[in-house]
């Protein structure tokens, strides 16, 4: 197969995407070649099969040259050709897909030509929009704008206001857009280690907190300004719920992508507080999840992300929210990348029947299923400790954590820190079932301080799923 920028261009379109590009090279005012031409509706009817034997050099040479001699220089020529056009393609349906862009570029070549009538209908004809992001401001500014320059040019000075507009629009524009970016340097920072200068956006916070009236019509400068203070002060919730009451209200004047990680940033505040032990949070990101999944705000061209997929199901079953998490788990399996489907959907429902005590069932699945990364094998391995613990299997529990030390020593792509949580768990679940076992023959002065030396050893170390093994610890009697 021909490693070619093209191939790799054609192979991220959709079908709708395919059709419109065969269509556009078969404009002249675009494309003049009859080469490119031939080449474009070939590959269009591969599409989407591309593979070694029909996009090799010689035979697509053929499919456009017909009988002519194989030229190498001749074939580059034609796909550079080709890649130009896709990449003047996606120029057009971006600019095609903005309405308020379009409707601007109008106005500047219509005041660039003094047709004085039609300006003054198209200006007036503005095309509606409900979006107050800071783009939609951007665009409402660039029209005042042209109306601006039109109005001077004809020395009409009745339009002084719109001189006002563009001032009022591209500062709303420009703090709703500083706002966003500092929200993302913030959220970046908590990842990765980086070093932001923060000096302007304090400044500009204080500045808008000093007169919030001002900007009580502008929902993005609200909302991000919103989202700033709970990621730098996360211990006051009230900047949570007070997003979510701007967001109930204004959310449907942001584009979707956009809408998305408006909410995102509520859902990261949560799991903040619930890291944190503030359980109450659990209930609040449940809420968020199920508004998000009715919104249709989950979904991304109509796959559910993985990670989405398992945080709700871990939630809800936290919060023993059973019958609405059996009903979730099938109820989405089909919007799961099918590369994922399997390990994902057979994990979150055998851990369904763990919380439900249906153990058989559970067994079933974990042990039915080959699980392909190293996240959903600790999982597993980690449901079934949980298992055979509360089941009392003893000759399979230490069976399994002798074969998981060997599978995390072996395994040279879990990173320390994992690895460390997962070998304590595993370690001290060992601890905590022999401590068990013997418990009836230990005096009670004697079981309370072997309870209190294994839960010392617990507080000392990183653990995962640490609550559980407390739990199972506290059970001891």
């Amino acid at each position: 197969m021909i490693k070619s920028s093209l191939i790799h261009y054609i192979q991220s379109f959709s079908l709708k995407e395919m059709k419109r590009f065969h269509l556009f090279v078969q404009s002249p005012y675009f494309c003049k070649n009859a080469g490119v031409q031939a080449l474009v509706a070939y590959l269009a009817d591969l599409y989407p099969h591309f593979d070694a034997e029909n996009v090799n050099r010689q035979l697509v040479f053929q499919k456009v040259y017909g009988k002519t001699p194989y030229n190498e220089g001749k074939l580059k020529n034609l796909f550079s050709q080709c890649l130009k056009l896709v990449e003047q393609f996606w120029i057009t349906e971006k600019i095609l897909a903005d309405e308020a862009a379009q409707h601007n570029a109008l106005l500047q070549n219509i005041r660039e030509r003094n047709l004085s009538k039609r300006f003054e209908k198209y200006f007036k004809s503005t095309p509606k929009t409900d979006y107050q992001n800071s783009q939609a401001l951007y665009q409402k500014y660039q029209h005042c704008k042209e109306g601006d320059l039109f109005y001077i040019y004809q020395n009409n000075y009745q339009y002084n206001h719109l001189l006002e507009a563009q001032d009022q629009y591209l500062t709303h524009f420009y703090v709703s857009e500083k706002l966003r970016i500092a929200c993302e340097m913030r959220n970046r920072q908590k990842i990765l280690n980086l070093a932001f200068d923060f000096t302007e956006t304090t400044s500009l916070i204080e500045h808008i907190g000093q007169d919030l009236t001002a900007y009580q019509n502008v929902p993005s400068v609200l909302i991000y300004r919103q989202i700033y203070l709970s990621l730098t002060e996360p211990q006051h919730s009230q900047h949570y719920f007070d997003l979510m009451e701007l967001l109930d209200v204004h959310a449907a004047r942001f584009p979707t992508d956009e809408r998305r990680v408006l909410y995102f940033y509520g859902l990261n505040y949560c799991i903040g507080q619930i890291n944190l032990g503030q359980k109450a949070f659990l209930q609040e990101m449940f809420l968020l999840f199920q508004k998000l999944l009715e919104k249709d705000l989950l979904l991304e061209n109509g796959v559910l992300a993985e990670w989405h997929y398992k945080n709700i199901v871990t939630i809800a079953l936290r919060l023993q929210a059973f019958e609405w998490v059996e009903h979730f788990i099938h109820e989405y399996k089909d919007n799961l990348s099918p590369t994922i489907v399997t390990n994902a959907y057979s994990y979150c429902l055998a851990n369904f029947y763990y919380h439900t005590q249906e153990y058989a069932k559970a067994l079933q699945l974990l042990n039915s299923v080959q699980y392909s990364t190293i996240i959903y094998n600790l999982d597993a391995k980690t449901l079934l400790l949980k298992i055979y613990y509360e089941t009392d299997e003893e000759m399979a529990l230490r069976s399994l954590i002798e074969s998981f030390k060997h599978y995390l020593m072996r395994n040279k792509l879990i990173a320390k820190p994992k690895y460390i949580r997962y070998h304590n768990l595993f370690k001290l679940s060992l601890k905590s079932y022999k401590l068990k076992q013997i418990a009836k023959t230990l005096s009670k002065n004697k079981l309370t301080e072997e309870k209190e030396k294994l839960q010392n050893k617990i507080e000392e170390q990183k653990i995962t799923n640490v609550e559980w093994l407390k739990s199972k610890l506290e059970e001891i009697s």
